[in-house]
């Protein structure tokens, strides 16, 4: 097996391998090495995630010590990243798992297409796309790639091979997919859900009810496997406060916060939407005569859609990735598609060497200012003893100072880290402006800013200002209870 997966194709794995390092350094910030002074290192979601992993390793339980509403499996890979060596074992394992995604993309574009060379160009066309929809890196959606990738190359598999029935091994890995999303971020397992449901109604219209039960029930098999060992650690770390703790985090509240997307309509990247509809009437265009085996690929998009909410971020639409080399390589077929496929390339080409070329001027920016302003607050934290950090009180620093305390291994005693959270469901309701009733040693505030969300008098009368960094665009305020 070793031979078959990895001798006979060691030049696919080393050239997908430089693509992924590549591709990973350039536009995953947030965690490369080119990138130490990015300004958004600071406050994006990959600073989220890296932080809940050192609460973790610093021993605190997910969701009822500190919370973010994704899956605690994310939280888990950024855990052991930083304990492979900070933001370079986390890059690894980035690096690791892009390549996996890479590799199902080129073995489903060669199930459509014989030629090497446009099996390669299916599989890195859609990286030009995917660059507009990385942002910081380090995302539940760039994580959940290969999970979507997996199913869908089984899928094509199965159809190619005109079997009547998927077998059982594919309905488990399905499972398993679905499962390892559902613990990563259970939006982001639209495109399974369609292609399962896609399949369910097709052998219902059949009266296949055997298949059915018998497919539910492999599904169901890989899908438990992942889900069984959080349960248990969740239970063994708090009991059933602790497994619903992992419920409330992984599947409800995410439920609560796509409805509040849905509720606001508010979309803050309409004009990546071109990039998602070209390759979906590539797709509808590859249906041609197919009949109904395409028809899952195809709803897979609008149901994605309807899953993340609204499309506020550009990174939502990362998940949509995977349908990327499909519609490609389907339509590749015949010399009047591939012309298609051509002017379809152009295009995709041309956004992907602007991206490029952004990511170079980047580089080439003056970090003076960045580089000061972590020097100042590493410095203003610095103040605080390291048995006294279970009684500091982040007030909105994850914004503008996260990076410094995640390199700090620094975890502030406060569950919710997002203020926007309190705000998604009643139930939190209890914890809005609770810092003045806990009267933590410490406080880290943004200055002038924040602290009128919370008793100002209250915080400037009980606590003296032990100092403010003056170099960044918002200042970094540290205050000490006066005893």
């Amino acid at each position: 097996m070793f031979h078959r997966l990895f001798v006979a194709h060691r030049w696919e794995w080393l050239i997908l391998s430089v693509v992924s390092v590549a591709f990973l350094l350039l536009f995953s910030p947030s965690t490369s090495p080119l990138f130490p002074y990015e300004p958004n290192r600071m406050h994006g979601d990959s600073t989220i995630f890296q932080m809940m992993g050192i609460a973790m390793l610093n021993g605190k339980t997910l969701y009822l010590d500190i919370f973010d509403h994704k899956g605690c499996l994310l939280f888990m890979v950024n855990a052991l990243g930083y304990l492979l060596g900070g933001k370079g074992g986390l890059i690894l394992l980035q690096m690791l798992s892009f390549l996996l995604t890479l590799m199902l993309w080129k073995r489903t574009a060669a199930l459509l297409v014989s030629r090497p060379w446009l099996q390669y160009a299916a599989t890195l066309l859609p990286l030009s796309v995917l660059v507009f929809f990385m942002e910081d890196g380090n995302l539940s959606e760039e994580w959940c790639l290969p999970w979507i990738s997996l199913p869908l190359y089984l899928y094509v598999k199965h159809c190619m091979a005109r079997r009547a029935d998927l077998p059982a091994s594919s309905l488990w890995l399905i499972g398993l997919s679905l499962g390892i999303i559902t613990l990563i971020r259970i939006n982001n397992a639209a495109a399974i859900c369609t292609l399962l449901l896609c399949l369910l109604v097709r052998y219902a219209l059949l009266r296949r009810w055997r298949y059915i039960l018998s497919s539910v029930g492999w599904a169901l098999l890989g899908f438990v496997v992942p889900i069984v060992p959080c349960v248990v650690y969740f239970a063994l770390r708090a009991g059933a406060e602790g497994v619903f703790a992992l419920y409330d985090g992984t599947l409800l509240f995410n439920l609560e916060y796509m409805k509040s997307g849905l509720d606001t309509g508010e979309v803050m990247a309409p004009h990546y939407f071109l990039k998602v509809a070209l390759p979906f009437l590539l797709t509808a265009v590859a249906m041609g005569r197919r009949q109904w085996q395409w028809l899952p690929l195809l709803l897979a998009y609008p149901l994605t859609l309807l899953a993340i909410g609204m499309p506020r971020f550009p990174h939502y639409l990362c998940i949509f990735g995977p349908l990327l080399p499909l519609s490609l390589a389907g339509v590749m077929q015949g010399r009047r598609r591939l012309v298609l496929c051509a002017l379809a390339s152009l295009f995709l080409l041309w956004g992907g060497v602007h991206k490029v070329y952004y990511q170079y001027l980047h580089m080439r920016e003056d970090t003076t200012t960045e580089r000061a302003f972590r020097q100042e607050a590493r410095q203003l934290f610095d103040q605080i003893p390291v048995s006294q950090r279970d009684s500091t009180w982040n007030l909105y620093v994850t914004f503008q100072a996260g990076d410094v305390l995640n390199d700090m291994r620094f975890t502030p005693m406060n569950r919710i880290i997002m203020p926007n959270h309190l705000w998604v469901t009643d139930r939190y309701a209890n914890e809005r402006g609770k810092m003045p009733r806990t009267s933590p040693l410490w406080v880290m505030t943004m200055d002038r800013i924040w602290v009128e969300d919370v008793d100002r008098e209250c915080l400037l009368s009980r606590y003296e200002l032990r100092g403010v960094t003056r170099s960044g665009r918002i200042n970094v305020a540290l205050y000490r209870r006066r005893d």
